[in-house]
């Protein structure tokens, strides 16, 4: 660790760039930023030297203006899952296809519209569309290095693309280029650095002086579904917005495999960036269907995908909440309301039948754990900042990375207490049944619960993450 860190500050200090403040913890003081992670660390930790150097000299020259291209999504760079645009300015793009691409250009302008559409709506809806991203509360200021207020940026204004003398389709300088099914030797060359072989965005190094971009989203023919083409073209373009993997359904990492894989994924929820058992966050009052099938390719023969066969179930479950061999069970959990604190959360879990009444229900209040909660997935910045504190006469030069949502980690896991609630209550040996319970965030809500009356650990999967380990 310590030759990692001396390898980094000596070469950005000697190529004249700020020095490397990376260890200075300001999460205490701001609550919109994300120091550098620990996984990085780690990840930097399996690096030879000749690789860390020239890791950091990736970095370093994401810091200046110009450069050559990088992928995003991968997450190997510190700035690699950077917002593309931000402010106000205009940002043109175009719609670039090959000639036997499924879609027309017309369509695919329809598909690109609709998906900036969605993507504009969820940000919206949890209060990130117009926030300013850096801090100015008193107590300290993080700012610009221009000191000016800047927003995520949706202004996107088609254009029509140009050619170059080898006939193939050029960059629109700060803006983006959509390429369907045909390529440029930009892509081709970069090709390498995609996370996924169907889809791919690239952008130039990131400009740390006006925080917009050059790149490019390309998409393979890989399929004439329209539902799918759309699904890997909101995962592209939440990269630009700086949403990383697995932060939400569109971004599953393993969004290739779904599209490939028609036995094994259905599409009923291609073309959403979330799905009712993996959203961005939990939000009060919200409830999140642990049981339903939609997604996947399961022989349930309950008739409603919200719905799993009672006969999957372990016989102490099918007994714990009152159900028969026979029939369809759907297992609800609900956010119902904060806790007397913060890292406090009151939930409720309700067993259901086919027709929709509630055989058992139990709430309780569960607690933060103290086991590290998962990365923040809010889109966000690594870059250089002008910080003063409190007491500070002047500002300072700090790289780390600021965020657009504070509230996006949630403080899972949590854990504790569920107890049965009174309406369909059956003491067991004079005793109120209760469970213990985890809930954690992977691939969407995953819970284990313990049930004491058999000593016995039932691990409840969401459709997304039922199959994985």
């Amino acid at each position: 660790m310590k030759l990692i860190l001396t390898i980094i500050m000596t070469l950005t200090w000697n190529l004249g760039h700020a020095q490397d403040n990376s260890d200075v913890d300001l999460s205490d003081q701001v609550d919109n930023t994300d120091i550098i992670s620990e996984e990085y660390l780690l990840y930097l930790q399996t690096l030879t030297n000749e690789q860390l150097i020239q890791e950091t000299i990736i970095n370093i020259e994401a810091a200046s203006e110009g450069g050559g291209w990088t992928g995003t999504g991968g997450n190997f760079h510190l700035h690699e899952s950077n917002i593309w645009y931000m402010g106000n300015k205009e940002i043109p793009y175009c719609i670039g296809r090959a000639n036997d691409y499924p879609l027309s250009e017309i369509e695919l302008t329809r598909l690109v519209n609709q998906s900036f559409s969605q993507w504009k709506q969820f940000f919206n809806h949890y209060g990130m569309l117009n926030k300013n991203i850096n801090v100015n509360n008193g107590k300290f200021s993080v700012q610009f290095p221009d000191f000016k207020n800047r927003s995520i940026n949706f202004n996107f204004k088609k254009v029509e693309c140009t050619l170059d003398a080898k006939g193939e389709i050029q960059e629109i300088k700060n803006g983006l280029v959509f390429l369907f099914g045909v390529s440029n030797s930009v892509v081709l060359k970069n090709q390498s650095t995609a996370h996924t072989q169907l889809g791919v965005s690239l952008r130039k190094l990131y400009d740390h002086k006006n925080y917009v971009s050059t790149g490019f989203i390309w998409l393979k023919d890989f399929s004439t579904e329209i539902n799918k083409i759309k699904h890997l073209l909101l995962h592209e373009i939440g990269h630009i917005l700086g949403m990383k993997h697995d932060s939400v359904f569109v971004m599953d990492e393993d969004i290739a495999y779904q599209l490939r894989d028609n036995q094994k994924y259905s599409r009923d929820y291609f073309g959403d960036i979330e799905s009712p058992a993996w959203m961005y966050r939990l939000e009060e009052g919200k409830t999140y269907n642990l049981t339903a099938t939609r997604g996947r390719v399961l022989p349930t023969k309950c008739f409603d995908s919200d719905y799993m066969p009672n006969k999957f179930l372990p016989g102490y479950v099918k007994k714990l909440f009152n159900l028969k061999e026979r029939g369809c069970h759907k297992l609800v959990l609900s956010y119902v309301k904060d806790g007397t604190n913060a890292s406090q959360k009151m939930f409720k879990l309700q067993m259901m039948n086919l027709k929709g009444d509630v055989s058992r229900e139990f709430r309780g209040v569960l607690k933060a754990s103290v086991i590290k909660p998962r990365e923040n997935p809010s889109p966000g910045i690594f870059s250089k900042w002008k910080v003063k504190r409190k007491n500070q006469n002047k500002y300072s030069d700090e790289w780390f990375r600021m965020i657009l949502d504070e509230k996006a980690l949630m403080d899972l896991p949590v854990r504790g207490e569920m107890n049965m609630h009174t309406t369909t209550m059956n003491r067991v040996n004079n005793k109120k049944p209760a469970l213990g319970v985890k809930i954690t965030n992977r691939k969407g809500i995953l819970m284990e619960i313990f049930v004491p009356l058999v000593n016995q650990w039932w691990v409840v999967k969401n459709v997304h993450n039922r199959f994985e380990n």
